[in-house]
Parts: C-alpha cells; sequence; structure tokens
C-alpha cells in the first residue's frame, strides 16, 4: 500500500496548523489577566495545538509549546512583566481545561524588544522526529 500520498496530507495539514498558530497571538485591551472575550481565543488555538500534536504523532514527531509573552518596555515594564506573565500562566491553564497536554507546555517571557507588547503567542516546537 502506498502511504505517500497520506504522509504529504499530513506535511501539508501540518504546515497549515503551524502557520494558523503562529498567527494567533492573544491580544488584550483590558487589565484583567484573562478577559472572558479571550477564552474563545485560548479554546481555539487548544483545537490547533491538540490538531497539530495529532497530525505530528502520525509522522513519528512530537511537538512541544511555548506560551510566550512578550512584555512592554520602558517605565512601567516591570508591572507590566508581572501581569503579562501573569497571563501567561492564565493561558497555560485554560489550554490544559481544553485537553492539551499540561506535559507540553512551557511559559517564557521573551526579551525581544522588537516584539515588545505584542500579547501572548503559542510558539510550537519540534522536539523529536
Amino acid at each position: 500500500m502506498d502511504t505517500s500520498k497520506l504522509k504529504n496530507a499530513n506535511e501539508e495539514n501540518i504546515k497549515e496548523l503551524l502557520a494558523k498558530i503562529e498567527k494567533s497571538p492573544l491580544l488584550y485591551d483590558s487589565g484583567e489577566v484573562l478577559p472572558k472575550d479571550a477564552v474563545a481565543g485560548v479554546s481555539s488555538l487548544a483545537a490547533l495545538v491538540k490538531e497539530l500534536r495529532n497530525e505530528g504523532s502520525l509522522l513519528g514527531r512530537e511537538y512541544r509549546f511555548k506560551v510566550t509573552a512578550y512584555p512592554l518596555i520602558g517605565a512601567k515594564s516591570d508591572a507590566n512583566r508581572t501581569q503579562i506573565k501573569a497571563r501567561a500562566e492564565a493561558i497555560m491553564t485554560r489550554l490544559v481545561l481544553n485537553g492539551v497536554d499540561r506535559n507540553s507546555l512551557d511559559v517564557e517571557i521573551s526579551t525581544h524588544e522588537d516584539q515588545a507588547g505584542s500579547g501572548v503567542k503559542i510558539i510550537p516546537e519540534l522536539v523529536s522526529e
């Protein structure tokens, strides 16, 4: 049985899922740690993360995910760093509540100044192939 078409379909699905996850930052206007209107966005991301893990496993790949927070820089950076870390942790908790394996998640505070203030992103990482 030729499985190359199935493998190619999985490869395409993985590319699409990676692109969707990477294009889905969680941005917040309010000062709340996890505003109610953000819960749907986290739920959608959880579905994409689970699907990527499933598609990857069909090809013998394992993915981990960094819940990466991008704090502001400048005068209010210390207060923002505390809040954005709490936000990233709340997002990780919500991902777990939506069925994402806790062992596949890490929280990270970014030090990339070029992305400062860009919210929280889920960064997929291929850990084994």
